[in-house]
Formats: C-alpha cells, sequence, structure tokens
C-alpha cells in the first residue's frame, strides 16, 4: 500500500535539504504532496531547523516592508513561513501598522467627491491606499454609495419592431410586479413574468433580453395550461439591471403602463440609496399601488380601482387611467 516509492536521489535530497526548506517547498520541488514529504521525513527522523539564522539583508527587508505591507508580502519575497516572519518581527520589535496615518485634507476631499461614483477599488489605487481604509474612512464621514454606480445597466439592443412586439406580449400575457427572491435582501425586486405555451415563443424572448437574472420556468402550481395538453411556461426577467429595458418598454405598453411606471419608480428609489439604506415611505405607497393594480378577479371595478389611486393621489397614474378610459 502506499504511493510512488521514494528514489535513492529523492531521499538524497529530503536528508540534505529538510531542515533548510522545510516540507511545503520540498513537496514542491520533488512533485509530491506534503503530507508524504512529512511522513517520510518523521520515518528518518529528520527535523527542520526553524532557527535558521536571517541573513541582514532579510532582517531590512523585514524592518523596511512589515510595518506596511505585513507578513504575507514578505514571507513571498524571503521564501519564508508567515509563522517564521511573524515571530522574527516580534523577537526585532516591529510591529504591522493595520492603521497607516491619518487620511489628509486633499484625500478627503476626494473620497467626498468620488466616492459614490468610482467606488473604493478605483479610489485606492490611485491613493496608494487599501479598499478596505478607503471604505471605513468614507462609513465615518457618513458617504454612501448609491446602486445606481454598483450595478450595471444593460443597454437596449431591440429593435423597434421587438420591442412593441414584446409590449405586447406583456400586455397581453404578462405582469409587472414587485417580488421578493433569494438572495435579494428584505426588499423585493422588480420583476416582469409572460406566460405562454408556446416554447418556440419564449425562446424568441430569451434570445432577445439581457441573460443576465432571466428566468424560464414551467408555471407553478399548474402543470398545464387550461384546456391544452402543451406545458404552461414563463420567462421573467427581473433586477435593476434591466432598468434601460424597463423605461424603453413604458413608451410602448397600452395595458400596464402605469404598473411599469410604478416599477420604475420604485428601481429609481432603490438604486439612489446604499446597499443597507433603509427605504423611505413612498416605497410603501409605490408598493401597494402596483400590487392593487394587479389584481384581478376579486370584483373590483375600475370606478373603485380609481378611488383608490385618487385617495394615493399618484398624478401620472390617475391622468392615463383616464386616457384608457377607466
Amino acid at each position: 500500500m502506499g504511493g510512488v516509492e521514494w528514489s535513492e536521489n529523492e531521499l538524497a535530497i529530503l536528508s540534505r535539504d529538510y531542515a533548510a526548506m522545510g516540507p511545503a517547498l520540498l513537496a514542491t520541488s520533488l512533485n509530491r504532496s506534503l503530507s508524504s514529504v512529512k511522513s517520510k521525513a518523521k520515518k528518518l527522523r529528520l527535523l527542520r531547523n526553524n532557527r535558521q539564522r536571517y541573513t541582514a539583508e532579510e532582517m531590512s527587508s523585514i524592518r523596511e516592508l512589515y510595518p506596511s505591507q505585513g507578513a504575507s508580502p514578505v514571507a513571498a519575497m524571503l521564501g519564508r513561513s508567515l509563522h517564521e516572519v511573524r515571530k522574527k518581527a516580534a523577537l526585532m520589535g516591529v510591529r504591522y501598522d493595520a492603521h497607516p496615518a491619518d487620511f489628509t485634507d486633499a484625500e478627503k476631499r476626494t473620497i467626498t467627491e468620488f466616492y459614490s461614483t468610482r467606488g473604493p477599488i478605483a479610489l485606492a489605487k490611485e491613493m496608494s491606499r487599501t479598499p478596505e481604509s478607503i471604505r471605513a474612512k468614507a462609513q465615518t464621514m457618513g458617504l454612501k454609495r448609491p446602486l445606481l454606480y454598483r450595478i450595471r445597466q444593460h443597454p437596449v439592443t431591440l429593435s423597434k419592431e421587438d420591442l412593441s412586439y414584446l409590449a405586447a406580449l406583456i400586455d397581453g400575457e404578462g405582469c409587472v410586479t414587485l417580488k421578493r427572491c433569494a438572495g435579494g435582501g428584505r426588499n423585493p425586486i422588480p420583476v416582469v413574468v409572460i406566460a405562454s405555451t408556446s416554447r418556440t415563443l419564449i425562446d424568441w424572448v430569451a434570445a432577445r433580453v439581457p441573460p443576465e437574472n432571466t428566468v424560464i420556468a414551467q408555471r407553478p402550481g399548474r402543470g398545464f395550461a387550461k384546456g391544452s395538453r402543451l406545458p404552461a411556461m414563463t420567462i421573467s426577467f427581473r433586477g435593476y439591471s434591466q432598468l434601460p429595458l424597463y423605461k424603453a418598454l413604458r413608451e410602448k405598453l397600452v395595458l400596464k403602463w402605469a404598473q411599469m411606471e410604478l416599477l420604475i419608480e420604485w428601481s429609481e428609489i432603490r438604486l439612489s440609496l446604499g446597499k443597507s439604506e433603509t427605504m423611505p415611505e413612498r416605497s410603501t405607497t409605490v408598493r401597494n399601488m402596483l400590487r392593487y393594480m394587479n389584481l384581478r378577479g376579486y370584483g373590483v371595478s375600475p370606478e373603485e380601482k380609481l378611488q383608490v389611486y385618487q385617495s394615493l393621489t399618484w398624478e401620472p397614474a390617475l391622468e392615463r387611467m383616464r386616457q384608457l378610459g377607466f
């Protein structure tokens, strides 16, 4: 049992270099596993010389680089383990300064002006600091980075004809709503769903909307469309990255124009806030209106809907509803 037998040359190298190089470097050099090198060294009663002397150049590198860069870069440069470098630095009285000098006034002005749009990584490279330090400083300054600059917006690539046809599908067999999704946090995200028994139509939609956050599924709870042997399918495109598409569809929609307007308003409110910021009171009104607009078959007359819209004083939707004959 066991692996490949050790050759005499390998045993000679192991006996000669184990004390200085250690098992990790020898395992790489001999193309063997770390466990096999340690096991063979134990059988041969080889000990590693953990007290190998540091040269003057190595100690100078630790003294110059360790305070600002820490153990990892120094260990990689010297070919030593992290434990060795940390122990030697402690014996030399050298400490890693995890909190470098405070930010200058010029750096603070740069963070104030560009943090929300450029983000911590770009600023860290420009200012020769870590992204973590930029984030921490921005937080102490009360700065937030809106989601608008963190979520990439997909440009609209559909032709006018395709956009009009997609809007007609949404008007006829679609739903414009807000929905809580896995990984979406405590706030619901915008979702546009189209249902059909035609796989060809579902594939046509899938080929024209951005593939990110686009989901094709069997219609939940039904399995088959009523009166048909074909499975009912849904395709949904969701999330804030689709905002340009929502805006383009709004101009083409007739029956669900108001719902899309609400969806866009919700998206713009959310994108204007930071990741952990609380949604304002207006978002609750928008969500309730959208839910009410999507009610079907509950004995709610157009007049009653119009009264609800009026009580919520959402003038753009009211005017559009009047234009559509509600």
